[in-house]
This record gives C-alpha cells, sequence and structure tokens, in this order.
C-alpha cells in the first residue's frame, strides 16, 4: 500500500512540473513570474477568508471577512492588468528588437544573412506587427512565400531571383527596387510604388498590379499572362518581348511604353489610355486582342500577322 501511494505522488509531481513547464512555455519569464506572484498571493488571501468563514462566524469578523473579499478581488483585477500591461511591453520590446535586427542585418548579402532576415520577417508576420524600414535590403534569393510586405518601405530593396509566390505587396513603396527573374506568381502589388523597378524576366503570372505606378519600370521578358495591370501607370515602361497573353490592361497609361515584340495576343486593351500603333507595331495581336476604341485591327497578309490602324473619332469602332 505504502509503494502504491508513492507511485501515486511521484506520478502527481510529474504531472505537476510537466504542466508548469508547459504554462512556462506559454510565457515570457517576466509574465511568469507575475503570474506566480499573483497566484501565491490569491490563494493565501483564499485561505485566510476560507478560516474566517469557518472559524469565526461572529458579527464582529462580518466586516473584516467583507474587507478580505473586496482584497481578494483587487488582487485578481490586479494581477490581471498587470500581467496583460506586461504581455503588450514585451510584444513592444520584441517587435523593436526585431526591428533593430532587420537595420544591422539589412546588407548582409550572404545566404545565411538572407535566411536570418527571412526568419525575422516570418515571425513579424505572425505577430501580425508592423514592419520596419526595409530600404535596400538584400533579400535576394530568398524563399519566402505568402510574405505579407504590405505598406512595407522597400525602396531600392533586392529581391533577384527570389521566390515570393502569393506575396502582398499592396500598398508597399517598391521604387527601383530589384525583382529580376524573381518568381511571384499570384503576387500581390495593388496600388504599390513601383516606380523605376527592374524586373526583367520575373515570373508575374495572374499577379495583381491594379492601379500600381509603373512608370520607367522594366519589365522585359516579363511573364505577365493573366496578370492584371487595369488602371497602371506604365508611362514610358520598357515592356519588349513581355509576355502579356489573357492579360489585362484596361484603362491603364501607356504612354511612351516599349511593346516591341511584346505578345498581347488575346489581352484586354480596352479603354488603355496614350497607346499608338507604333508602340505595338511588332508586337504579336491575336483576333481575340481587345484594343481601345481609337484603333482598329488589321489583317496583314504579307506578315501573316495582325497590325492596327488609328481610327478617326468620327469612325471608331470596336477592336
Amino acid at each position: 500500500m505504502g509503494i502504491q501511494r508513492r507511485r501515486w505522488t511521484d506520478d502527481f509531481r510529474e504531472n505537476i512540473d510537466l504542466w508548469k513547464e508547459n504554462f512556462r512555455g506559454l510565457l515570457t519569464s517576466n509574465e511568469y513570474e507575475l503570474v506566480r506572484i499573483g497566484l501565491i498571493l490569491f490563494f493565501g488571501v483564499f485561505l485566510i477568508l476560507t478560516i474566517l468563514n469557518w472559524g469565526f462566524g461572529g458579527a464582529d469578523w462580518a466586516g473584516i471577512r467583507t474587507e478580505a473579499h473586496g482584497m481578494l478581488m483587487d488582487i485578481l483585477i490586479f494581477g490581471i492588468l498587470l500581467t496583460w500591461f506586461e504581455r503588450v511591453r514585451s510584444r513592444k520590446d520584441k517587435i523593436k528588437n526585431y526591428h533593430e535586427q532587420l537595420k544591422d542585418f539589412r546588407h548582409w548579402a550572404s545566404e545565411e544573412g538572407v535566411l536570418r532576415k527571412v526568419g525575422i520577417l516570418q515571425r513579424l508576420n505572425e505577430m501580425e506587427a508592423p514592419l520596419a524600414n526595409l530600404k535596400g535590403t538584400y533579400l535576394s534569393g530568398a524563399h519566402f512565400p505568402d510574405a505579407n510586405l504590405r505598406e512595407a518601405d522597400l525602396e531600392m530593396a533586392l529581391f533577384k531571383g527570389a521566390f515570393l509566390p502569393n506575396a502582398n505587396f499592396e500598398f508597399s513603396d517598391l521604387v527601383g527596387a530589384n525583382f529580376e527573374k524573381a518568381n511571384l506568381l499570384s503576387a500581390n502589388f495593388q496600388s504599390s510604388n513601383l516606380q523605376a523597378a527592374i524586373l526583367d524576366e520575373a515570373l508575374l503570372l495572374r499577379a495583381n498590379l491594379n492601379g500600381s505606378i509603373l512608370m520607367q519600370a522594366q519589365l522585359r521578358m516579363a511573364k505577365l499572362s493573366e496578370a492584371s495591370l487595369r488602371e497602371a501607370n506604365l508611362y514610358l515602361a520598357d515592356l519588349e518581348g513581355a509576355d502579356l497573353r489573357n492579360a489585362n490592361l484596361e484603362m491603364a497609361d501607356l504612354r511612351g511604353a516599349k511593346m516591341n515584340w511584346a505578345d498581347i495576343s488575346q489581352a484586354n486593351l480596352q479603354g488603355v489610355k496614350n497607346l499608338t500603333c507604333e508602340q505595338i507595331e511588332y508586337a504579336e495581336i491575336s483576333k481575340e486582342t481587345k484594343l481601345p476604341n481609337y484603333m482598329e485591327k488589321i489583317w496583314n497578309e504579307d506578315a501573316q500577322k495582325y497590325n492596327c490602324k488609328m481610327v478617326k473619332p468620327d469612325e471608331e469602332t470596336e477592336g
């Protein structure tokens, strides 16, 4: 009987130790100490109340019991508030530390440096915390699918050859950023600033570039099939050799954009602004390509391809 009782005692102690370790893992060391002290005070006052209720039932002790009950509630509420404030402070300190690390590692160009920075950004994403100033940060070759870099300051950042499918760059400042040969499958660049950004040979299949600023951006040989560039500003952008099959450029501004040898088969260019036939003279146009109403497709029998001609206002037709 004594041996069995010791076993039960040992098992109980092991379970208590295991529970303590699991509980400690949920909190920082400061939070754990606050909770531990709070529990000691709480159960101490609770024990005193129990003794008063059982052993001192007279009228003289009624006021003391009432005060003790009030003290117990005060300790409980104070402990909850203190723990909450400590958790908020700890979160702020952690975010500040991550931001300082990103600043220190900004130009660390080795594979280890990129891995460290991606790890920090992932933790910030998990915390749903704001991102630091990431200007000029080296992230070339980074493996960061589903990255949330929304509203980030990534001016002149380097993402050459990075793997960033489904990444979110909405409203981000990406002026001069380099995404050459990056995998940006289904990435979200809506309303982002990509002025003078480099996206040569980038995979932008099904990417969302609606309302983005792509003035003077380099998109040579970029794979933009099924991408949406609705109302994008492509002033002086270089789209030579870009794959724009089934892309939606409705209402985009193409003033001065270079589109030689771009493939705009089945693309939607309805309502685009400032496009001329000279710009798409050497582009691949299909029967299904939708041109703006100031242009008309013409079949060139000699070249066995579609060309376009400008339509005067009084003879406008749908392209």
